[in-house]
């Protein structure tokens, strides 16, 4: 039976398709907001309506202007330069929309915010545009004044003015009926006798240098206008005036609903990161698959105790050790040899102890062996006495008595 759980071609096989999938799990990571798209007939970037403003969205990008849609906080102060888009937001009438309106003008320092005007309806034989388009009702756009902290008051005008101002830029806006601004707070920039079309906010804090623009009318940039006149050109001039040009451009998308959830698993079970997490139980799968067994007859396990005499005599051992049974097994070893040495060397077998052990200790010394019976005896004791639990002074005891029976008797057994 083999070891290895795949074959070396199975093994090649699985490489590349993991490789493969791991690069397409990372083109797609990085092009998936383009592949999914969002639907939408509304006035957002996202749209392809009369009302939208995905065109000016292409405008910029063909203009190699970094372009940023925005559906979480991407709008904070990661880029100083960069200019935070606001068109048309929709409040919902609630306190909460008001707050994180306020919540995106405070962390930027340069805000284009533009007033909504109008709403349409989708066309159900011909998704992504509209079948009609309306205006709004007046309390959408006092909400934006109230959240910009301005009194203020929207004025639709039934034609086009007779002269615009517009003194810090080149052209002037191509609007039929244009939706103004009268309101004595803002600072105006582009403008004509009926109220103010572009005008500037007064810091909220004039130290931070912070500067927020507000547009009154869309046409100037959705789908249907921004091709009218030089609508268009003065657009681009409006982001100049607020940034250098080729400024990175952020496109806040939460307040028109497209707010990205922040819990964390539901972000992973979306496209792309659900072909991320596909990809890693994927791998996780097939790990798992290689640590088990294959299939066939088990393998016999390892008998628990080796046969023969050394397994029997180590076992011996550690018993007798954890008993606590060392220093007699020593005394008992040295007991041994004495004896075998006596008997080698012919002594009378009627000797003691004592008078065995001093006939040892003068043939020692007249044999001149490097070890006398009276060390070993003294060896003993030490161990005995000073280090009980440890066999590693036992065993240099043991090993000591053994030499000086060798040299005794040359070998003798």
């Amino acid at each position: 039976m083999s070891s290895a759980p795949f074959t070396r071609r199975a093994i090649v096989g699985l490489a590349i398709l993991g490789g493969a999938s791991l690069l397409a799990g990372l083109i797609a990571a990085g092009i998936g907001g383009e592949l999914k798209g969002q639907g939408s007939a509304g006035p957002d970037s996202f749209s392809s309506s009369a009302l939208g403003h995905r065109a000016f969205v292409e405008l910029l990008r063909r203009l190699d202007v970094p372009v940023v849609i925005s559906r979480g906080r991407s709008a904070r102060r990661s880029a100083d330069e960069a200019v935070l888009l606001i068109a048309e937001p929709h409040l919902g009438g609630t306190d909460e929309g008001a707050r994180e309106l306020g919540s995106l003008l405070s962390e930027t320092d340069r805000t284009l915010v533009v007033l909504p005007r109008w709403t349409g309806t989708e066309d159900p034989d011909r998704p992504g545009w509209i079948a009609r388009a309306a205006p709004i009702g007046g309390d959408r756009v006092s909400a934006v004044f109230e959240a910009l902290g301005i009194e203020a008051l929207a004025v639709r005008a039934s034609a086009p003015p007779a002269r615009w101002d517009h003194p810090s830029f080149t052209c002037g806006p191509a609007l039929e009926a244009p939706q103004l601004v009268d309101s004595g707070e803002l600072t105006a920039w582009i403008g004509c006798d009926e109220g103010v079309l572009l005008g500037e906010l007064p810091p909220r804090d004039p130290e931070s240098g912070s500067r927020c623009l507000l547009l009154s009318d869309p046409g100037l940039l959705s789908n249907a206008g921004l091709g009218e006149g030089r609508n268009a050109a003065m657009m681009l001039e409006i982001l100049h005036f607020l940034a250098p040009e080729g400024a990175p451009v952020v496109i806040d998308e939460t307040l028109h609903g497209f707010a990205i959830a922040r819990g964390l698993l539901a972000e992973l079970l979306r496209f792309p990161l659900v072909l991320a997490l596909a990809h890693a139980g994927l791998a996780a799968a097939l790990l798992l698959w290689a640590g088990m067994r294959r299939f066939g007859a088990p393998q016999p396990l390892p008998s628990a105790l080796r046969a023969g005499k050394r397994t029997l005599i180590d076992n011996t051992a550690e018993l007798l050790l954890l008993g606590g049974h060392g220093e007699s097994v020593l005394q008992r070893y040295l007991s041994t040899n004495l004896r075998r040495v006596a008997d080698a060397l012919h002594l009378p077998p009627e000797l003691d102890v004592q008078r065995r052990l001093e006939a040892l200790e003068g043939l020692s010394r007249r044999m001149k062996a490097s070890i006398r019976p009276r060390d070993l005896v003294s060896a003993v004791r030490q161990a005995s006495a000073a280090d009980r639990g440890s066999p590693r002074r036992f065993l240099r005891t043991a090993r000591l008595i053994h030499r000086w029976r060798e040299e005794m008797t040359h070998g003798a057994r």
